[in-house]
């Protein structure tokens, strides 16, 4: 038989350009689909100026589309697969050729069983091979669809060239709003939002600071919509500078109290939704450790309060301890002009310094802390107090005796009772000597003489203490005064004293002892028949 490899080459070349053919058209197809797709997209972005949400439906209708479009034209083409004999049947039948080129491939194929006359086969496949060079191989393409999609397909490039190399700013924009981002279209104003930042403390004021240049329009405002409550409100922006190119436009809300998205309105221009979120502002607490003296510590615990108008006892340390409901990057106690940083140990923020005015507690102290937590923000008022100081009073005595009038070699008994609130020390006692007979009439005073030590630092003595005058060297006429000194226990600071009334003894003969004792008899007796008379006359009546 003779070869076929003319006929095969002409078929597999008319594969090759229907395939490539079918791409083109099918590509162009889809693309012209999606470029006009876009172009719509970016008609009506421009238009209604899509938020991020708006955006994200129409990315996602494009992507639809998109599929569609590949299911639509690009798969058909995808699963196209033609044989020789598929081929030969199409040139047959554009060429009105009966059904030899068929069967001279059929007959041809050496592992196709064969059947009939081999005289035959092999006069149809001389045939074929004679006639395959004058064959005409046509596409088979519809030409028209064909032309159209590529039309199409290059009207929207053109399109799209044309737009890019006219308004590069709005296709570079839509481009990157397209993909989600936050790009705003060229506008105659341009704006940039200066203030204010993403976060701002509760209750504090929203301050709105905004450069334009381009054209600058006289007012413009911003749109605020709470994302709690939903409530919507608009604050004007006023120029208040302006610089050689640009004007500052500002506005403020007097308090935030709730997450706000916000959009700066200038001329043409209009910004994204911005969110600003409020930060509360940190709740402190201070407790203030005081810890007593060691001489009172016996009697009084540790103290701690978390108020703010105190007391603490004199020579006490006080350690301030601060506490928040947020995480405190500082914090400060100012007494005076004094401002002592406090230090961090864990959650709290303590006094560590020991040479302040609260290390030994001397006098009323009026306090001031404020605190910083990890946004910045303070305190919208210091937390204040003040911190009175507890005097320890002097110890408080008394001395009494049951006569005034002694012998010069007498022991009177004098009682002494002294008390304090954290203990006494000791009792001294105090004499002075009046003499009748001193030539100078200067008095003689003693040395002082210690009565009772308190070891055991009682805060309640009750002592009777018995005056030997004999030593003295006492005459009629003498006059000895007492009096009693009752020192308190401080430790280590110095102890205060109290002293007693005094207490005097005047120094008498034994004449008159019993002429004293004659007329408190008398006395006595006058007393007695009043008390007798006024009984008898209420008998009588």
């Amino acid at each position: 038989m003779n070869d076929l490899s003319t006929l095969s080459s002409r078929l597999q070349r008319l594969r090759l350009v229907r395939v490539a053919l079918a791409w083109i058209g099918g590509m162009s197809a889809l693309l012209a689909t999606l470029v006009a797709t876009l172009f719509v997209a970016l008609l009506l972005d421009i238009a209604l100026k899509m938020g991020s949400l708006e955006r994200r439906i129409v990315l996602a209708l494009w992507g639809g589309v998109a599929f569609w479009g590949i299911l639509r034209y690009i798969l058909p083409v995808w699963r196209q697969r033609e044989s020789l004999v598929q081929l030969a049947m199409t040139v047959e039948r554009h060429e009105g050729i009966a059904s030899d080129l068929v069967a001279a491939i059929q007959f041809s194929d050496h592992q196709r069983q064969q059947y009939g006359s081999e005289e035959l086969r092999t006069a149809v496949v001389e045939t074929t091979a004679e006639a395959a060079p004058t064959i005409n191989y046509p596409t088979g393409i519809a030409w028209q669809d064909w032309f159209r999609r590529v039309l199409c397909c290059t009207a929207a490039i053109a399109t799209v060239a044309l737009s890019a190399i006219l308004f590069p700013g709005h296709m570079k924009a839509f481009a990157s709003r397209f993909l989600l981002a936050d790009t705003q279209y060229p506008t105659r104003t341009v704006i940039r939002v200066v203030a204010p930042p993403a976060h701002v403390a509760y209750g504090q004021p929203l301050v709105f600071r905004v450069e334009a240049t381009g054209e600058i329009p006289t007012e413009g405002e911003v749109r605020l919509t709470g994302l709690s409550s939903g409530m919507a409100t608009v604050v004007a922006l006023q120029p208040t500078q302006s610089k050689t190119e640009t004007v500052e436009f500002t506005g403020q809300i007097d308090r935030m109290l709730e997450d706000v998205t916000y959009e700066v309105e200038l001329g043409d221009a209009r910004t994204m939704p911005t969110t600003v979120h409020v930060i509360p502002l940190p709740k402190a607490t201070v407790e203030l450790n005081v810890t007593p003296p060691e001489y009172a510590a016996a009697r009084l615990a540790t103290e701690a309060t978390s108020a703010r108008n105190n007391s603490a006892l004199v020579g006490s340390r006080v350690v301030p301890i601060v506490t928040a409901d947020k995480e405190l990057h500082r914090a400060a106690i100012g007494i005076g002009d004094q401002v002592i940083p406090l230090e961090k140990s864990g959650n709290t923020f303590t006094l560590t310094a020991t040479n302040t005015s609260l290390s030994v507690l001397d006098r009323t102290l009026r306090y001031e802390i404020q605190v910083e937590d990890k946004d910045g923000l303070r305190l919208d008022r210091p937390l204040s107090g003040v911190l009175h100081l507890r005097e320890d009073f002097p110890p408080r005595i008394a001395a009494a005796t049951a006569t005034r009038e002694v012998l010069p070699d007498a022991r009177p008994t004098i009682r002494v009772a002294a008390s304090d609130d954290f203990g006494l020390e000791r009792i001294v006692l105090h004499q002075i000597i009046l003499r009748n007979n001193s030539t100078t009439g200067e008095p003689d005073d003693l040395p002082p003489q210690e009565i009772v030590k308190s070891a055991d630092r009682q805060t309640v003595v009750d002592h009777t203490f018995r005056l030997d005058l004999a030593r003295l060297k006492l005459l009629p006429g003498d006059r000895v005064v007492c009096s009693f000194d009752a020192y308190d226990y401080r430790g280590r600071f110095e102890p205060k004293s109290t002293r007693s009334e005094s207490v005097a003894f005047e120094v008498v003969d034994r004449a008159t002892i019993m002429s004293t004792l004659r007329d408190v008899e008398i006395r006595m007796d006058e007393k007695l028949d009043a008390i007798i008379k006024r009984q008898s006359d209420i008998g009588d009546r």
